[in-house]
């Protein structure tokens, strides 16, 4: 899994988009975008309130699962690697 950081505003809810209509499990993906979109504050550019809204009006993703989603992206990010076990 590769995943990008720095994308443009653009290439941002691309992702967004492309990944929550793959099949299978993109959870990790999912969040990771959807994180820098939070951060960013992007869903005032769609004219939504949250990263919450536009995940449903936007992505057809409700709002528990948008909140897991950023939730596990934080603990992933916020994770200290020395920490990890194996």
């Amino acid at each position: 899994m590769h995943l990008n950081r720095g994308l443009t505003d653009e290439e941002l809810v691309s992702q967004l988009t492309e990944f929550k209509g793959l099949r299978g499990d993109h959870d990790t993906e999912l969040g990771f975008y959807l994180q820098d979109f939070d951060s960013r504050g992007l869903y005032r550019n769609y004219g939504c309130s949250s990263s919450h809204h536009f995940a449903l009006a936007r992505l057809q993703i409700p709002p528990r699962k948008t909140h897991e989603l950023l939730h596990m992206t934080l603990n992933l990010t916020n994770q200290n690697p020395s920490q990890a076990q194996d």
